[in-house]
């Protein structure tokens, strides 16, 4: 075989893998977009990585009655080459989760930055966790969950009490390990600042240092 014919059969062989490679990305995005749907999950994009297998969704949101979640990225790590199994058998060694805000009642979150390390479960699951018309208490659904840790640089939980009154909590470097079943082993928060208006309108504020705990369970 001619040194052309090597490199016309290289090139011909290196454009399929290309195309199958372009093709199974497309229908495991595909597949993202469709559990997210089963969940009664919507959400802007989904991208997956060709070789990491790392799952990408952007604009993530759920909604039941007046109560809505909105998650800007949620980012899955997965095994390299994970395209190759099913798509999403787990939902890999880490979960990032950026730009987390909901509205619940008169409570409101807002979380920066989340992160879930060794997590146990599959995508399935983890896509349940946030299943808004889902019949199972979020208590059982959290209690299917094992991690090595929690992290998570700022949550901020704010109050609306009528009459532009309202109280804010903001936790500050939160750090759970050792989940087993929907139970913390220990956890540390290294600040905690409340803020609060009172009736003749000044506001009230509370700082405290540094909080530890050990055998608590996830928060409903």
């Amino acid at each position: 075989m001619t040194t052309l014919k090597r490199k016309l059969l290289a090139a011909t062989l290196l454009a399929g893998l290309g195309t199958s490679g372009i093709v199974a990305k497309h229908f495991a995005e595909s597949a993202v977009l469709t559990s997210l749907r089963a969940a009664n999950l919507v959400a802007a994009e989904a991208e997956v990585g060709l070789f990491s297998g790392d799952v990408t969704i952007v604009g993530l949101e759920a909604t039941r009655g007046t109560d809505h979640l909105r998650i800007g990225r949620t980012i899955l790590h997965s095994a390299p080459f994970s395209l190759v199994t099913p798509a999403f058998a787990a939902a890999g060694k880490s979960v990032e989760f950026e730009d987390i805000s909901g509205e619940f009642g008169t409570f409101s979150v807002e979380i920066p930055q989340l992160k879930i390390v060794g997590s146990n479960l599959t995508e399935k699951e983890l896509t349940a966790l946030f299943d808004a018309e889902s019949s199972t208490p979020l208590s059982e659904r959290l209690a299917k969950l094992n991690a090595e840790s929690i992290e998570s640089n700022e949550v901020t939980l704010s109050q609306d009490r009528g009459d532009d009154n309202t109280a804010e909590t903001v936790y500050s470097n939160i750090k759970a390990t050792g989940i087993v079943a929907g139970k913390v082993a220990s956890f540390n928060v290294e600040s905690i600042e409340q803020t609060a208006d009172i009736k003749d309108g000044s506001t009230l504020t509370l700082k405290s240092g540094a909080m530890v705990g050990t055998g608590y369970n996830l928060p409903l």
